[in-house]
């Protein structure tokens, strides 16, 4: 699939077949992730990929919205250090940009997907971190769960005109 069509056909997708995702697709997707831009060109984030059925069933203790992990096949939890920040203040920016390419390239993959936020919310990192062993100096952004989909979602991405300026407001 073109970059174009995997922008415009990019949904969350929350329910997954069986089928196990290969660890090239894994591969691709977080290379995906680490060719995101980023506010003077260095990576700010690491990566937890995880297939433990149980460890991703433990994040629902966490956070209420998370239901799709019990399906997924495999998850990525983003992990952002602000240390590695060459300018102060952006390591979300880049988090992002980050988080948003993994769902591009599943998608380009034929891979559903869907960008659970942990970020900013205090109770959700702590309980990341309990479950993770993540450090109390890194921040959990985000989980990316990941799977076939077993549901079809229809493409959007109208151009809505009154939304869009010229020139100025």
């Amino acid at each position: 699939m073109d970059a174009i069509n995997a922008l415009f056909s990019r949904r969350s997708i929350r329910a997954y077949t069986d089928k196990e995702i290969s660890q090239e697709d894994i591969e691709t997707i977080l290379r995906a992730a680490m060719s995101a831009p980023s506010a003077g060109g260095g990576n700010v984030c690491h990566y937890i990929v995880v297939k433990d059925k149980d460890l991703l069933k433990e994040v629902l203790k966490y956070h209420q919205y998370a239901h799709m992990l019990l399906q997924a096949n495999a998850a990525i939890v983003v992990v952002s250090d602000p240390s590695l920040e060459k300018y102060p203040g952006r390591w979300p920016l880049n988090s992002s940009a980050s988080t948003e390419n993994m769902l591009i390239a599943a998608t380009a993959l034929g891979i559903g997907s869907c960008w659970v936020g942990f970020y900013p919310v205090e109770e959700r990192m702590n309980g990341l971190r309990k479950i993770f062993n993540i450090s109390d100096n890194l921040i959990p952004f985000a989980i990316v769960s990941l799977g076939y989909p077993a549901e079809n979602k229809k493409p959007h991405g109208e151009l809505d005109s009154s939304i869009i300026h010229n020139n100025k407001w």
